[in-house]
């Protein structure tokens, strides 16, 4: 019922106003990890253009679908979700997350190598709900941290 990109955006989006910090960012501020990983984006870039015509950033639901579809329960859906190349994912979908880290608002990167978070386009109240997996601790779906933290983004077919 859904068809997903199959890897993170890596489209520059830069907005700077003196009321909206939309932007994306390289993992490090090093080019080329925006070749390896896709960019990170802030949360006010999610509310902009940023996937291709005919495609959306996805909504709970969506990431609620394809958990379903791939196995329900969170740690063994993640896992056939999960890249076989950075990490110990067998990658049965094809879906090929990878653990591309985040950006906290005060411009410190982290995570690179075993934490993955995905924004989505669902908000309760201020708060939006991140798609998130991390090795050590786990987490199904965490809540964003302020609007300049960076996260990855996928898009979903409308």
């Amino acid at each position: 019922k859904q068809v997903w990109l199959a890897q993170n955006l890596n489209y520059d989006y830069q907005e700077k106003s003196s009321t909206d910090m939309a932007r994306s960012y390289c993992y490090d501020n090093r080019l080329e990890n925006c070749s390896i990983y896709g960019r990170l984006y802030s949360l006010s870039a999610v509310s902009k253009k940023l996937c291709p015509d005919g495609w959306h950033v996805p909504s709970k639901t969506d990431f609620e679908i394809l958990l379903s579809y791939v196995g329900g329960e969170y740690s063994a859906a993640i896992q056939k979700l999960k890249s076989n190349n950075g990490w110990d994912g067998t990658d049965d979908y094809g879906f090929s997350v990878i653990p591309a880290g985040d950006r906290h608002e005060d411009g410190v990167y982290g995570g690179l190598g075993h934490v993955f978070g995905l924004h989505s386009s669902t908000f309760d109240d201020e708060y939006e709900a991140v798609f998130y997996w991390d090795d050590i601790t786990g987490i199904g779906f965490d809540y964003s941290h302020g609007n300049d933290f960076g996260r990855s983004v996928r898009c979903v077919k409308d």
